[in-house]
C-alpha cells in the first residue's frame, strides 16, 4: 500500500505509469490516483506532493469530516483545498517499472471541488500540486 497521492497517465494498453514512463514521442493527460489495500480500502491520510515558490513541499492529505470519499489539504499562508476521491469503475494496475508499485491497483482519482481554489493558488501564492513521481527529490520542507 502506497501512502502517496501520485500522478499518473494511462497507457495505451489500459495501465498506469509516471509520465517519464512513456514511450519516447508518446504523450497522455495524467490526473492524480490513490492506491488502495488489498480489499480496497483507502488510509485516512496520504501524502501530497505540492510545489510552493519553486520548492517542493509534502502536504497531508486528510480523510474529510469522516467521509468515505472526501480529502483535504490545508497550507499555511495558501489556503484549504477539498478532493473528491472518484471511485474507478475498475481497479487500474500500475504498469510501469518502478519496483515499489509493481502489482498496485489504483481504486480511486482525485478531482478538485473547487478548480478555482487551485487557480487562484497557483496564480497568486505559486502553489501547485505535483503529486509523487519518481523525480521527486525528497521534499524540502515539511
Amino acid at each position: 500500500m502506497n501512502p502517496n497521492v501520485c500522478y499518473l497517465v494511462p497507457t495505451s494498453g489500459g495501465g498506469l505509469v509516471f509520465p517519464t514512463e512513456l514511450p519516447e514521442y508518446e504523450y497522455s493527460l495524467g490526473a492524480f490516483y490513490l492506491f488502495g489495500t488489498p480489499r480496497n480500502k483507502l488510509l485516512d491520510n496520504f501524502t501530497f506532493h505540492a510545489v510552493h515558490n519553486d520548492k517542493v513541499l509534502s502536504t497531508d492529505l486528510q480523510r474529510y469530516r469522516d467521509s468515505k470519499s472526501f480529502y483535504e489539504v490545508s497550507v499555511a499562508d495558501v489556503g484549504r483545498f477539498v478532493f473528491h476521491a472518484e471511485p474507478l469503475p475498475s481497479k487500474r494496475i500500475y504498469a510501469g517499472t518502478v519496483a515499489q508499485f509493481k502489482g498496485s491497483r489504483a481504486v480511486r482519482r482525485l478531482r478538485s471541488l473547487r478548480v478555482s481554489d487551485l487557480e487562484d493558488a497557483c496564480r497568486m501564492s505559486s502553489f501547485y500540486f505535483v503529486g509523487y513521481t519518481p523525480r521527486i527529490n525528497g521534499p524540502e520542507v515539511s
